[in-house]
């Protein structure tokens, strides 16, 4: 089979009277494999992995911070957490992750982070 997955988005920004606006044609992504994990993982001030459950290669994650006050950043650990994705309260974010351990860490009190990972 192919396009086993599919993503739709949209991003509008107007400031000022000036802006722009981007709705590309659905994202159809073939996939190799055929595990998925969705979860809700209380996260740490200090790094830990994103729970991958059964999924063996990570592909795409959409995430949700469920707190109303303190972000989370994700990332990766080499010598050290290095964060490359920042969601604030309330905020979700959508990307492919690289071939490794995701990691995850909450900026001043613990969070919730619901999650839906498609393996690769």
């Amino acid at each position: 089979m192919a396009d086993e997955l599919t993503l739709q988005f949209y991003l509008k920004f107007l400031k000022d009277g000036a802006g722009t606006e981007r709705a590309p044609a659905n994202l159809d992504i073939d996939v190799t494999g055929d595990k998925y994990n969705a979860s809700r993982q209380e996260i740490a001030t200090s790094a830990e992995a994103i729970a991958l459950g059964d999924v063996g290669t990570p592909g795409y994650i959409l995430c949700h911070n469920c707190d109303a006050t303190n972000y989370i950043e994700i990332g990766y650990d080499d010598a050290g957490f290095k964060p490359v994705v920042k969601m604030l309260a309330g905020e979700w974010a959508l990307f492919r992750l690289a071939p490794a351990v995701p990691q995850a860490q909450a900026n001043t009190a613990a969070c919730d982070l619901e999650y839906f990972l498609v393996e690769a």
